[in-house]
């Protein structure tokens, strides 16, 4: 499932996440939709998940063709990977945040 993020040092951050999610009982629906977000925006950022800002973000999601729901949807996922982050001490700030 990693296979498309590895590039750009974001495999360990992932995995961690998905070990943390799994832990959680997230259903297999959940882990297969943060891990398209997540992925998708991997492959378009193109840089590490440590060096992301809210511009990254800002820029992703106008940059997607999709309904304002799904760009929702894909800006929470990564809100909560980012937040994962931060509690995990990777990251200080969450790029995500105020972004919308």
């Amino acid at each position: 499932m990693l296979v498309a993020i590895l590039e750009h040092g974001w495999r360990e951050f992932v995995e961690a996440y998905f070990t943390y999610l799994r832990a959680r009982n997230a259903s297999p629906l959940t882990l297969k939709s943060y891990y398209n977000s997540v992925a998708t925006f991997a492959r378009w950022v193109k840089k590490s998940c440590l060096e992301v800002t809210r511009e990254d973000v800002r820029r992703f999601l106008q940059s997607l063709t999709y309904s304002a729901f799904t760009k929702a949807k894909f800006l929470r996922e990564l809100h909560a990977f980012y937040n994962f982050l931060i509690d995990k001490g990777f990251v200080k700030q969450n790029p995500c945040r105020l972004v919308g």
